[in-house]
């Protein structure tokens, strides 16, 4: 997955101000592709090459695997913990510009923080403007205890972190969602909680 990721080529995207809305600048981004990067820019790509790509790349299904691997056995997550993917690689591959690549990686995420605790250990310890992915992906687990872990340590960088970090955090089944979800059943439990 490494050779994937240093090979993938690369599409100039925006970064977003604070306001999450207009570009604060373009920066170039890895994309999932089965071509490696082109030497004199992405100029020269096809303008039908896009990040909604409907087929699997070779770094997407890698992904799978390492999916499957951790869905099958515990021990494959927690390995995949002490060779420390979180900041080795997860953090790189979640920079993507391909939306199917951040999303396996989410997955990955999610599965890495249900069975590997010194992975949940280090995000929430060393928690920063750079972590909304991981720290989002963590409370989006659906474990009660993750989520509170999650939820104390993005109040605390949510209001310095970037507007792509905030997107993010804000699009369709993340993890702003996620924050409604648990505030509704909060209310629900405590009216049946005063109801009683």
């Amino acid at each position: 997955i490494k050779g994937l990721h240093q090979k993938s080529p690369l599409k100039s995207t925006p970064v977003l101000g604070q306001d999450g809305l207009t570009a604060k600048e373009y920066i170039k981004r890895p994309f999932a592709a089965d071509f490696e990067k082109n030497p004199f820019g992405d100029a020269f790509l096809d303008e039908s090459v896009d990040s909604e790509s409907v087929d699997k790349t070779m770094l997407g299904r890698a992904l799978d695997v390492l999916l499957g691997c951790c869905e099958v056995s515990k021990n494959a997550a927690t390995t995949l913990c002490s060779k420390n993917i979180h900041s080795g690689l997860l953090a790189d591959l979640s920079q993507y510009a391909t939306d199917s690549i951040v999303d396996q990686v989410t997955s990955l995420y999610k599965k890495l923080f249900l069975n590997c605790r010194a992975l949940v250990t280090e995000v929430a310890e060393n928690s920063n403007e750079k972590s909304v992915f991981a720290l989002t992906s963590l409370l989006l687990t659906r474990n009660k205890g993750l989520q509170i872990v999650a939820l104390n340590k993005l109040l605390m960088v949510l209001g310095t972190c970037c507007g792509d970090d905030f997107a993010l955090f804000c699009k369709r089944d993340g993890g702003l969602e996620m924050c409604y979800t648990l505030l509704c059943r909060f209310m629900h439990d405590s009216r049946d909680l005063l109801g009683s």
